[in-house]
């Protein structure tokens, strides 16, 4: 059964692709590496003599790419059992069937079936270099020999006692302690490269067993008799079954604990928000095995204003793999500043009465239709004019102290932050966990007109302009102006407002007469709020689409209240 397709495992995901090569069905039979009548060959000759001539041709290898296995690090290997074949999603490697008879622990192929799973145990394994030449850190190649020791510190073993060609984990430095090394899955075309990465898909031989006898110093295989309990099979070592087809993975990480604003998380779990509202705010997650991964304050700020919720952030360390999380920038009301349109503290006082009175026509043009009560509009009358009448009889201008204030009152720029951590995976491009889309819309830049509204903060800016552009998206604001309109004319002829000419700076110039507008004929003819709602949506979308297409230039609004009396109100 093939092992290239995507992997997941409960916070983990991986991909078991073979790096570097395309990936293919791995069919069983003969091949290179396999003798005529289907058992493996031993050692594989035929796939180490063609890495050989690969890295003549090649030459010297100079760097170490990402993704690279390396000594000292832990790996788990992914079968698919030839006798119990799953056709969904692999969910765990191979390991040990606890179960002690006369032979001791042998490892096996998942799945055993339901009355021996729970004597079953995932092994994960550290990879070393029997021979000391090769440090840790540095890069395994297919062909090199290894020495595979689990997390009880055992290794495969070939002298099992009372059955031969089985494999079992023992303890090192005894006989039948087996050297194994790795080389590609013979099936899948040649891999451009002799390193090994995580994700590739190999066959295992055993280069040595520490015993006079090499009759065992075969590629390891999946095997069981027909009278044999467990579904998936055993490892062996002797040639009889299948060959053992294995995808290299990562081991499993598990968050062990949370640094954040120096408190020690210890107990949180992938999936749980993290609040990291504050701008100082650093984040350092430790896992088992001794990774970690480090979210600066900078880090954070620029994964804030970059537009983008779903992030990739690789290990401390350098690998294997990183964490996927999102990253949620919100601006409270409480921490808004004033819009780009409105007033600043040293306004004019002229320009503060024509703030106050350009609320009168709109309710007028309330009160008219009907959708507020008489004595409603008187009170909201007077919350207009009375401090409009004052501020025109104070006379004085606002003092600098005044003008001043604003700015020295404290002002939360950024929001609130809530960082959640959605699972570890083992390289960069691996899909995101079910309702979290790897691919996000590309956001068009932030205008000018946002940053200064917030006061220069990148990241609330970008949190309102996505914001107006899932409004724009809510409301269809794109297509409105090509989207039938058949009361435009009708609004038209029965409420003045129209664009004309343009400023001193070159500024249009909307004029509107509320003073003017004929509800009872508009009523006649079916015309509701909303249609005079999404008729003023297409007017202001005329305006900056087609008459004025520079986002930073200004509109000047002339409210003409002509008509308007206090008996409106």
């Amino acid at each position: 059964m093939p092992l290239h397709r995507p992997v997941h495992f409960e916070s983990m995901t991986v991909s078991a692709t073979t790096g570097a090569t395309a990936a293919g069905p791995a069919s069983r039979g003969s091949g290179p590496g396999t003798a005529a009548d289907g058992n493996p060959s031993a050692n594989g000759a035929s796939t180490t003599a063609s890495l050989s001539s690969l890295s003549a041709s090649n030459g010297p290898v100079q760097t170490t790419p990402a993704g690279v296995l390396k000594y000292g690090q832990t790996l788990r290997l992914l079968a698919n059992s030839h006798y119990h074949p799953t056709s969904s999603e692999v969910e765990i490697g191979i390991g040990v069937y606890k179960k002690k008879g006369k032979h001791g622990i042998l490892n096996a192929v998942p799945p055993l079936g339901d009355q021996q799973e729970h004597l079953f145990q995932e092994d994960e394994y550290r990879v070393l270099d029997p021979s000391g030449q090769h440090t840790e850190g540095s890069a395994v190649q297919f062909g090199h020999t290894l020495v595979l020791v689990n997390q009880d510190n055992l290794v495969w073993n070939n002298k099992t006692g009372g059955i031969t060609g089985y494999v079992g984990p023992r303890a090192r430095q005894t006989n039948g302690e087996m050297y194994v090394s790795f080389h590609p899955n013979p099936k899948l075309p040649q891999p451009k490269s002799l390193f090994i990465r995580y994700g590739d898909e190999i066959v295992i031989d055993v280069e040595d067993a520490n015993r006079h006898v090499r009759t065992y110093n075969k590629r390891l295989t999946n095997f069981k008799k027909p009278t044999s309990s467990i579904l998936g099979g055993y490892i062996c070592c002797d040639g009889k079954g299948h060959d053992l087809l294995c995808a290299i993975m990562p081991p499993r990480l598990q968050i062990h604990k949370v640094f954040v604003r120096g408190k020690t998380l210890t107990s949180y779990q992938f999936g749980q928000p993290i609040d990291i509202t504050s701008e100082s705010a650093t984040v350092e997650v430790q896992f088992t095995h001794d990774k970690k991964v480090l979210l600066s304050a900078d880090k954070l700020n620029d994964m804030a204003a970059s537009g983008r919720t779903k992030h990739f952030v690789p290990l401390a360390d350098g690998g294997p793999g990183g964490v996927h999380l999102t990253l949620h920038v919100t601006t409270a009301s409480s921490t808004r500043s004033p819009d780009a349109t409105s007033a600043p503290a040293s306004t004019s006082m002229l320009q503060q009465l024509t703030a106050k009175l350009r609320g009168a026509p709109i309710l007028a043009l309330l009160k008219r239709s009907g959708l507020v009560h008489q004595w409603i509009a008187v009170g909201l009358a007077a919350c207009i004019w009375v401090p409009a009448m004052l501020l025109l009889l104070a006379g004085d201008p606002p003092s600098a102290t005044t003008q001043l204030q604003p700015k020295q009152q404290p002002f939360v720029q950024n929001g609130g932050r809530t960082l959640t951590f959605l699972q570890y995976v083992y390289h960069a491009d691996a899909p995101f966990p079910d309702g979290h889309d790897h691919h996000e819309p590309e956001v068009p830049p932030v205008p000018d007109r946002y940053i200064r509204a917030t006061k220069g903060d990148a990241a609330a800016a970008l949190v309102r302009w996505k914001e107006t552009l899932l409004w724009r998206k809510e409301e269809h604001v794109d297509s409105i102006l090509t989207e039938p309109m058949p009361h435009f004319r009708t609004i038209k002829a029965n409420y003045p407002h129209y664009y004309h000419k343009r400023g001193l700076k070159n500024e249009p110039v909307y004029y509107e007469k509320p003073g003017k507008i004929n509800l009872k004929k508009m009523r006649t003819e079916g015309i509701t709020l909303d249609h005079l709602l999404r008729n003023s949506k297409m007017v202001t979308e005329f305006l900056w689409s087609v008459l004025e297409k520079d986002d930073n230039q200004k509109c000047i609004s002339v409210i003409d209240v002509d008509g308007i009396g206090f008996s409106d109100f």
